[in-house]
């Protein structure tokens, strides 16, 4: 058994995009069933990624992977493209994540049988995501917080949850939709 990976992009006539770091994509090669049954009421092309070797066991420079999507997108122009790495003779029922492909942090290396569908979000979303993140990890610490509305908060963030995206500095009320941005005290 050998790894391999696929992609698929929602257009019939695909520009390639060029290698990076010696990871490349091609239009033949070794499609896994699964995911090619995924896909099959899209119009689109599969294609199939390649290391210069005979599969891609032992692959591990992800962000390659992730910036050759990036590059499919750019060259298309299409909304999304996903990616698929799998073990040539496992069958899978794939569960579908969809990340930012501009967003770090959530550009883990791909799990066997996962389709990670890269989908760029608007940038008020992708910077709304970092301001939750940061008052996340913000939590306990002086931090100053600059508002969409042209003031500031300076203080201790006691709290903040993620998923309400609402938390406190000292008997202030902080939602994170009113933040633009979090700076850290750096006294």
């Amino acid at each position: 058994m050998c790894n391999f990976a696929d992609a698929f992009v929602p257009c019939t006539r695909v520009r390639l995009p060029e290698p990076v770091r010696g990871l490349f994509l091609r239009d033949d090669g070794e499609v896994h069933r699964d995911f090619a049954r995924h896909f099959a009421k899209e119009k689109g092309t599969l294609l199939c990624f390649d290391s210069g070797g005979q599969c891609m066991c032992g692959f591990n420079d992800w962000p390659a992977m992730y910036d050759v999507g990036r590059g499919l997108l750019a060259a298309n122009e299409v909304p999304w493209v996903a990616l698929f790495f799998f073990w040539s003779s496992d069958r899978y029922t794939p569960d579908v994540r969809i990340v930012d492909p501009e967003d770090a942090d959530a550009l883990a290396p791909l799990v066997p049988g996962e389709i990670v569908v890269l989908r760029p979000l608007p940038t008020e979303r992708r910077r709304h995501r970092s301001v939750v993140r940061a008052l996340e990890l913000a939590v306990g610490t002086t931090v100053t917080l600059r508002l969409k509305g042209g003031g500031v908060r300076h203080g201790m963030l006691g709290t903040f949850d993620g998923e309400s995206e609402v938390g406190t500095i000292g008997d202030t009320v902080v939602v994170a939709g009113q933040v633009l941005g979090v700076e850290p005290d750096t006294k």
